[in-house]
């Protein structure tokens, strides 16, 4: 017995850093299922993670990213869900297809009900393998404290509880590849390089700066032998594999995605929102490095109000960071590295996306954390941990123990309450808020569904995630589109969902609808938030 504790009391001592993070990582795993609990149905308030639960489900259930929606030909492509694409006759993502794959797989075994547990999970490794990758970089210490740092990580903490958003998934990945990658044996390089390879599967258009360190990394550590670099292209290659053959199946092109469709005649139907070539290959570059342009005072702007606004705290003191390792008088060449790749991808990352204007100011307003820019600029605010820990460290080192343990104690409460009313409280995005939206969902897709047929179509401005795929829907509805409908009404019933009451209805029938020949009635009031109408044909 005495032996027994004995060992016990050697391999806590021993591994006590591991055994720290990996009780934080269960921990924080329930943590971020905090949406999906209760989340039965499941509802989701933003339509890329309803769209990516919808093929999952699919491909769970056929073996294919596509389903085939014949109405669209004669209703004029109407019946689209947001983030959906429409090609060849079937509704495909309208986003890359390796999320869906990957988790589709994982369904096959766990089902879809346990797969809203999936992204909670993959987050609550993700700082046990940030460890592992700092701790090449940094002192032990710093290592740990940008672990630890990382689970509470605002942006990170509230992207983990998204479940059905790559975000997370996305971060795994590419922290276990490079984790993998700075190993020493055959086998590690390898599966860091599948992981890199499902890494871009997941977010394709990351592939620029996730190269960009892979290049920086091989210079500093001299991994450019043959062997490294065929072994580093068989990794990618078999994780993209299967991606590109369903990229084929399900797009019509191995080299296609959702956002970047190619047409019958070659062309690449781009997002409205990036900046268009008639060249192909151009127009693949633009979309690589720069889709939005180049505007240099919005990346400025944007980066200020979505980035050193919201997380002063943690991109002031990791900016100086890394200023104060440049500094040093003998630069630690792994520090220098760590640094040199930090900005870099950050320079990337903010010419990419921080030329995007985005185009609700409603939501920009309203929101904190749930802002796409937010979301892209994740990887940075990442990068800028250990650096910010590393100055507190300098900091807090000159004084005596006692007060360095008063200043870290302060440090950690302050950086928690911040990160908790960030996550929490924040803006109408915030968790508590999604949750109650989420509830909400339930209850007004209840209550439709009982009053309208099986074979109804829901029109609605951005309500279609709710509704979505008990009912066919229209999503940003328009009435100047009204002729395709009349293809399709007396065989389908269609109604209107929205916000207007039962005078602007009138009015609408009385100035427009009624010289169409249609008319909307049958005011229902649904969960006092919407009114319903049904739109008929007038005799």
């Amino acid at each position: 017995m005495k032996l027994l504790i004995s060992n016990f009391k050697f391999l806590v001592s021993k591994y006590w850093k591991i055994l720290l993070l990996i009780v934080c990582s269960v921990a924080f795993f329930f943590v971020y299922s905090y949406l999906a609990y209760d989340n039965i149905g499941p509802k989701f308030t933003w339509p890329d993670e309803m769209a990516n639960n919808y093929f999952i489900n699919i491909f769970s259930a056929t073996g294919q990213m596509k389903m085939a929606e014949p109405l669209n030909e004669l209703a004029g492509n109407l019946l689209v869900p947001r983030s959906f694409n429409f090609i060849n006759g079937n509704l495909v993502p309208g986003t890359f297809l390796g999320f869906d794959l990957i988790y589709g797989l994982i369904s096959w075994v766990i089902g879809m009900r346990l797969i809203l547990f999936v992204t909670p999970l993959l987050a609550a490794l993700i700082p046990l393998f940030f460890y592992f990758l700092i701790k090449r970089v940094f002192e032990d210490k710093i290592a740990l404290i940008s672990a630890l740092a990382l689970y509470a990580l605002a942006p990170f903490w509230y992207y983990s509880s998204l479940v059905m958003l790559p975000t997370a998934a996305f971060l795994f990945f590419l922290i276990l590849g490079f984790a993998l990658i700075i190993r020493q044996k055959k086998w590690q390089y390898l599966l860091g390089f599948i992981s890199i390879g499902l890494t871009l599967g997941i977010r394709t258009s990351e592939t620029i700066w996730v190269f960009g360190i892979l290049i920086l990394l091989a210079i500093f550590y001299k991994r450019y032998k043959l062997w490294d670099i065929i072994l580093a292209i068989l990794g990618i290659v078999i994780a993209l594999a299967p991606i590109l053959f369903f990229n084929q199946q399900t797009f019509g092109s191995a080299l296609s995605f959702g956002y970047l469709p190619i047409g019958d005649n070659g062309s690449v139907s781009l997002p409205t929102e990036f900046v268009r070539s008639t060249n192909i290959y151009l127009s693949y570059l633009q979309s690589a490095i720069m889709p939005f342009g180049f505007a240099p005072l919005t990346i400025m702007k944007n980066f200020y109000l979505y980035g050193i606004k919201i997380f002063w705290y943690l991109l002031i003191p990791g900016f100086l960071g890394a200023v104060l390792i440049l500094k040093q008088y003998r630069i630690d060449k792994n520090k220098l590295a760590y640094v040199i790749v930090s900005a870099l991808v950050s320079l990337l990352i903010l010419i990419y996306y921080g030329s995007w204007v985005f185009a609700d100011p409603l939501t920009m307003h309203l929101n904190v954390l749930g802002l796409s820019y937010v979301r892209y600029f994740l990887p940075i605010f990442i990068l800028a941990l250990p650096l910010a820990v590393f100055l507190f460290g300098e900091i807090v080192k000159k004084y005596k123990p006692t007060m360095q343990k008063v200043i870290i104690g302060l440090i950690v409460v302050l950086y928690l309450g911040v990160s908790i009313n960030q996550v929490y409280y924040s803006g109408l995005d915030n968790l508590k808020a999604v949750k109650s939206y989420i509830l909400s969902y339930h209850f007004i897709a209840a209550e439709v569904l009982v009053q309208t047929e099986d074979t109804a179509i829901i029109m609605t401005d951005r309500a279609d995630k709710i509704f979505f795929p008990q009912r066919r829907v229209i999503p940003k509805w328009d009435w100047t589109k009204l002729d395709n409908l009349k293809k399709i009404i007396t065989d389908y019933p269609i109604y209107y969902l929205g916000y207007d009451s039962q005078a602007k209805v009138d009015e609408l029938n009385k100035n427009f609808l009624i010289t169409q020949s249609l008319e909307l009635s049958g005011q229902k009031v649904i969960a006092d938030q919407y009114y319903m109408y049904k739109l008929k044909i007038l005799d």
